[in-house]
């Protein structure tokens, strides 16, 4: 539900803004002039805020509370990405490339956010242009940082590929990001591995037996 902004929390939010990864190096001027155009909102839990598949066209920042971040398998089973909490951000990329949401958030505790619709961003540009340069900058940072994630991750799988399970158990465990997200998705990863390990080895075992 949209709410007025409490003053009291509008100090807070300004400092969490310019905690958040997409924002760092923007001056807590154009932090209170964007914190201006961005609507205050609280949630109950077990609020779904977004569905994958959704047009996307707004970015949240949480203020308190928490949000779970999943998307669905094959099966339409549910996996979780991650568990977001304050200052974190989620949502930021569909006010640049208006796609599709490309998982579901939910809340898990009553939370509060300030959310950015990509009309009210642009708007916001044209007075702030150094706002959109820090941005980019700090999505650019973050991209090599994915890039680089990404290739640990390819060592990894080529050596699953040959079926030595230890070797690739090894390699990701030495895969790390700061990134949340990415992190679960590792160890997500590891423990599929295993589970697929402990296949490999139940029927040897039996044989033996």
């Amino acid at each position: 539900m949209m709410q007025t902004m409490p003053e009291s929390i509008k100090e807070r939010a300004i400092a969490q803004l310019g905690a958040a990864r997409l924002f760092k190096g923007i001056p807590a001027y154009d932090l209170e002039a964007l914190v201006d155009v961005m609507a205050y909102k609280s949630f109950p839990s077990g609020e779904v805020l977004f569905r994958k598949g959704d047009a996307g066209d707004s970015m949240f920042l949480i203020l308190s509370g928490k949000v779970r971040i999943f998307t669905y398998d094959a099966a339409q089973n549910e996996i979780d990405l991650a568990y977001l909490e304050p200052p974190r951000i989620f949502g930021d990329f569909v006010i640049f490339d208006q796609k599709p949401r490309s998982a579901s958030a939910l809340t898990v505790a009553p939370t509060e956010c300030l959310v950015l619709d990509r009309a009210a961003f642009e708007s916001f540009l044209p007075q702030h242009t150094f706002v959109g340069i820090v941005m980019m900058r700090n999505i650019a940072k973050q991209l090599r940082q994915v890039t680089a994630f990404l290739s640990q991750v390819n060592s990894a799988l080529d050596l699953m590929a040959k079926g030595d399970f230890a070797l690739t158990l090894q390699q990701l465990a030495q895969t790390t990001s700061d990134d949340e997200t990415l992190q679960t998705l590792v160890n997500t990863f590891v423990e599929m591995i295993q589970r697929v390990q402990q296949r490999e080895v139940s029927p040897k075992s039996a044989d033996t037996a």
